[in-house]
């Protein structure tokens, strides 16, 4: 029995002992059974493939460290592998306590290529066809392959079947993952026939400078979108114009057109025509014109349209609103069309002693001195058309309607009726009378001097204006009108009908009174520049003494108030002298060399999103650089000189890799922009729809921050621009700087 005992407890001991060493085992072991696995122990992948890893832990605080034996065949970031090269490499999972997880990996070669990288299309197919078919193929079997052009105003791609939309050149892309293949399209007319032409886009510049042709353009650049039906492209045939848009989500879209040279109308510069047509449309809608109110087009109805202007002023247009039109553009598209087009020279006003007056703009009427003029609304109704009456000095106008514009009468003093030349000071005192409560602004165009004064229905007014010197491009003024409760600087048409009246007007002549001597009170808003820009005197005061020894002072608001030299300016130049009148002051400025750098290549959202890793500006047309966009590697600085933006936002532009992020991954994106004026600076990552629109102050580095999720069609951005977030900044030009640029993986 005792035996029995003995035995027991024996075997008892030798059980505590072995979990003794069990339990000793187990917490020495990370905790006791801290254990990670992988969902994979092995993969084969191709190249430019991406394969998430997930990787379970028996302790779900733990924190894993990921590593690739080869991150040049395979990376990994958080668990995502990429496939860099063929190869062989394995991935392991490492927990903070020390517990680890393998996969291996094996990566092919994945080849891709493309039926050709050249092509040739015809817009019309006449000698060259409209479409073409490439072929994409690769070594992986299973590959689906996505298309895309960077221009589609130019060609189309669908499944790569490419068509051709208007002149120009496009790269038709072919991707697998990170992997491309192009073709290069070229889209031409050179063989069309007379009768039938396929537009330019052409801006002002390019319109002025080809006169008698026809061009068309989608205003505001990047902030146009537009796209044309297959075989809707702009074109010329049948004596008109006219385009087929498959949408137009925002901006305009206009023809424009410059009279004279191969129209052979006999239309020169500085000559004044008329030009008709019928426009037509299939939908309603209404058209921004030049020389004149919109035009209302009810749909698939002609309206015949005339307008009138001189030539050597911007080109004619006219435009679509796509916050008008782009709710209700059919399914088979949105046509327009000018046709039976026809332009006709203005023969030179008749000075009528006694009749009725032409309209004129200023431009007509400085050209004409000695000669009355009106100009109004195209939407303003007449009883009677504005007239005047030599006899009894009387210029006269009653109105049903005003339409949308101020009324004016307008006139250049001549040297023949009234004995001045340009230089000659002058007054001129009239009476003005209304049988309406509205306003009166009188002036002479260019002084800056107009006035606005109320006046009282019936109730004759005394007017004088002093002093205004006679200028080739200036002419006296007087008009009825409302100002513009938002902006004081714009009038429209007066409240009321009735009748305006101008009476007893008299010019003499009268003693100039120059400003004899100037100091300077406050100097210029900028005084600090780089070679090459211009001098800006804006914002500068002066002290003035006039010569009959009055005193007064005069902010510069326009440079024009002053003369100085508008040569470039140079390093090291110290001042530069204004003159007033008669006096000349010095300003003092600093003038430093020119940034240096590596010149940026311009871009569209296209080339941008094609081009990952590269930065790309983009500006409006118009923009005039000092120095051309750079980038300062060694600083770290994105930087641009303008003396001008144009008339559209001013762009620096990126596309991160797949290499610094996947796509589907978030990150954060740091940087400081700076500029040497008050502005406005929108940013954000397109597609994304986080744009922020931020004031930032002259001379005042800003910090900025932003958070996105990285796509394959989009890109971050950063621009000065307008106050609605939109448009050329209001400085005519300047520095913006963007430094500081920092891109780092989004927080957990």
């Amino acid at each position: 029995m005792t035996k029995r005992i003995t035995k027991g407890i024996a075997k008892l001991l030798s059980v505590l002992v072995c979990l003794t060493v069990l339990l000793t085992a187990c917490f020495s072991l990370a905790a006791c059974g801290d254990t990670v696995e992988l969902s994979a122990t092995e993969h084969t992948m191709y190249v430019s493939d991406t394969f998430r890893l997930t990787a379970t832990t028996s302790d779900e605080d733990a924190l894993i460290e990921w590593t690739s034996s080869d991150s040049s065949v395979a990376s990994v970031r958080r668990g995502v592998v990429t496939a860099e090269k063929a190869g062989t490499a394995t991935i392991t999972a490492t927990t903070d306590s020390g517990a680890t997880a393998t996969c291996d990996i094996t990566v092919l070669d994945r080849t891709l290529t493309i039926s050709q990288t050249e092509a040739a299309l015809d817009v019309v197919g006449v000698e060259a066809p409209t479409t073409l078919t490439l072929t994409a193929t690769s070594t992986v079997s299973t590959d689906t392959f996505t298309w895309a052009t960077s221009d589609p105003a130019v060609a189309t791609v669908e499944g790569g079947v490419v068509t051709a939309v208007g002149m120009g050149t496009a790269t038709i892309t072919a991707s697998v993952g990170s992997m491309s293949v192009y073709c290069i399209v070229t889209v031409d007319n050179s063989s069309l026939p007379d009768d039938y032409r396929v537009l330019a886009k052409g801006q002002n510049s390019a319109v002025a400078a080809d006169a008698g042709v026809w061009y068309y353009h989608a205003d505001g650049n990047e902030n146009s979108s537009y796209s044309f039906m297959p075989g809707g492209t702009p074109s010329y045939q049948d004596g008109g114009v006219q385009v087929t848009l498959a949408t137009l989500s925002s901006g305009y879209f206009r023809f424009r057109y410059q009279p004279g040279g191969k129209d052979e109308t006999g239309v020169e510069v500085g000559d004044n025509f008329t030009i008709s047509f019928t426009v037509e449309s299939n939908i309603d809608t209404r058209l921004g014109c030049s020389a004149g109110s919109s035009i209302t087009v009810t749909a698939n109805t002609p309206v015949e349209v005339t307008r009138s202007a001189a030539v050597g002023e911007t080109p004619f247009y006219v435009s679509l609103n796509s916050e008008l039109v782009k709710d209700s553009i059919p399914a088979e598209g949105l046509y327009l069309r000018l046709g039976n087009i026809k332009v006709e020279k203005m023969e030179d006003p008749v000075y009528d002693d006694n009749g009725e007056l032409d309209q004129g703009k200023m431009s007509v009427v400085s050209a004409n001195p000695g000669i009355w003029f009106y100009n109004a609304a195209d939407s303003a109704v007449f009883s009677a058309k504005p007239n005047y009456d030599a006899e009894e000095g009387v210029l006269s106008v009653t109105a049903d309607s005003w339409g949308s514009d101020a009324f004016y009468f307008r006139y250049q003093p001549s040297e023949e009726d009234d004995g001045f030349s340009v230089g000659d000071f002058f007054t001129v005192s009239f009476t003005v009378q209304t049988d309406f409560d509205t306003n009166v602004r009188y002036g002479y165009e260019g002084a800056h001097n107009a006035q606005v004064v109320p006046i009282t229905a019936n109730t004759p007014l005394e007017l004088t204006m002093e002093s205004t010197a006679v200028g080739e491009d200036g002419l006296f003024f007087v008009s009825v009108c409302t100002p513009d409760p938002n902006d004081s600087s714009k009038f429209g048409a007066p409240a009321s009908a009735g009748t305006f009246t101008v009476s007893e007007i008299v010019f003499e002549a009268a003693e100039a009174n120059p400003v004899v001597d100037a100091t300077i009170s406050a100097q210029p808003t900028k005084v600090d520049y780089i070679t090459g820009e211009t001098f800006d005197p804006t914002g500068m005061v002066l002290d003035v003494t006039y010569a009959d020894q009055t005193t007064g002072q005069i902010t510069v608001t326009d440079p024009a108030q002053v003369s100085f030299d508008a040569a470039a300016l140079t390093e090291g130049q110290t001042s530069v002298e204004v003159t007033v009148g008669e006096a000349t002051v010095t300003v003092t400025i600093t003038v430093s060399a020119a940034p240096q750098g590596t010149a940026l290549p311009q871009g569209s959202m296209g080339t941008v999103r094609a081009n990952p890793g590269v930065w790309h500006y983009n500006a409006g047309s118009g923009a005039a650089f000092v120095v051309a966009p750079y980038q300062n590697e060694e600083e770290g600085v994105f930087s641009v000189v303008a003396s001008s933006w144009g008339k559209d936002s001013f762009y620096f532009r990126y596309q991160p890799t797949e290499e610094q992020f996947a796509n589907g991954t978030q990150f954060t994106v740091t940087f400081t922009v700076e500029t040497d004026f008050d502005t406005e600076v929108r940013y954000g990552y397109e597609g994304a729809d986080n744009a922020v629109h931020q004031p930032v102050q002259a001379n005042t580095p800003t910090q900025l921050t932003m958070t996105a999720t990285r796509d394959a069609d989009g890109l971050f951005f950063v621009c000065v621009c307008g106050a609605s977030g939109s448009g050329a900044p209001a400085h005519a030009g300047g520095t913006f700087t963007v430094s500081n640029v920092t891109f780092a993986p989004a927080a957990a």
